[in-house]
């Protein structure tokens, strides 16, 4: 065959052969619509049925009661006494607007018990902190005693002597995370801790303070504590079973 001649063969497959690629990718698109469709629609289903189902799961979900966890309770290996808190402590705090704008000093209290031989003592830990102005320290007020003004009540607080370890607690419990030192320990008894978890409004005072100002309440613990006192209760109840 001589060159510059086209092959007739040659040019009767052509049309052949593109209609064939043409069919091809007419099935293909046509596969890939289905499929999507098939996708779609299976999508719908899914999402119909989980509306229908989602009242039914609502109620199911509002009929279920999640255990909440228990108080913290060990046994103190250094002191060997059986030491429970509460699960959070409760947060004060007031603003220092002659720090800074959002200046704030924050009193942190945490009730805990400790049992020694059945000799149960009632316990508050309090940190003073701020994480602006080291001034707003734990050792920077000259009053070593509190006033938990709850309600109509006003508590006043004497400061223990004692150490932790003389308590009982061998590690400060519920430290906030910038503190330093130790915290300060008040005895209180659980008459006092019941009432301050029912009390509608709570404020602290640190007496003989230079700011007279009192704390309000930043982190409410008082459901913690009326938790931890029912816990406490059904536990005495059982040992004396």
């Amino acid at each position: 065959m001589r060159r510059g001649v086209n092959n007739p063969r040659s040019l009767r497959l052509k049309p052949t052969f593109q209609l064939a690629l043409t069919l091809r990718l007419a099935l293909t698109l046509r596969l890939a619509l289905t499929l999507r469709l098939a996708l779609t629609l299976r999508l719908a289903l899914t999402l119909r049925l989980a509306l229908a189902l989602a009242p039914g799961l609502a109620l199911n979900l509002t009929g279920c009661t999640f255990p909440t966890p228990r108080p913290p309770e060990y046994l103190d290996s250094e002191t060997a006494a059986l030491v429970t808190t509460v699960t959070s402590p409760i947060v004060f705090a007031r603003s220092h607007l002659d720090v800074a704008s959002n200046a704030r000093q924050y009193a942190t209290v945490a009730a805990v018990s400790v049992n020694r031989s059945g000799h149960y003592e009632y316990v508050l830990l309090v940190y003073l902190w701020s994480t602006v102005d080291p001034r707003l320290g734990i050792d920077r007020h000259p009053g070593q005693n509190v006033i938990l003004l709850a309600d109509d009540r006003a508590i006043r607080l004497v400061r223990d002597s004692r150490s932790m370890h003389e308590v009982g607690i061998s590690t400060p419990l519920h430290a906030p995370e910038h503190i330093r030192g130790q915290p300060r320990i008040y005895r209180t008894d659980r008459e006092t801790l019941q009432f301050l978890s029912g009390a509608r409004r709570v404020r602290l005072l640190l007496e003989g303070d230079e700011d007279p100002r009192p704390f309000d309440v930043w982190t409410d613990g008082r459901r913690a504590i009326a938790y931890w006192l029912e816990v406490a209760s059904g536990a005495s109840s059982e040992h004396a079973h």
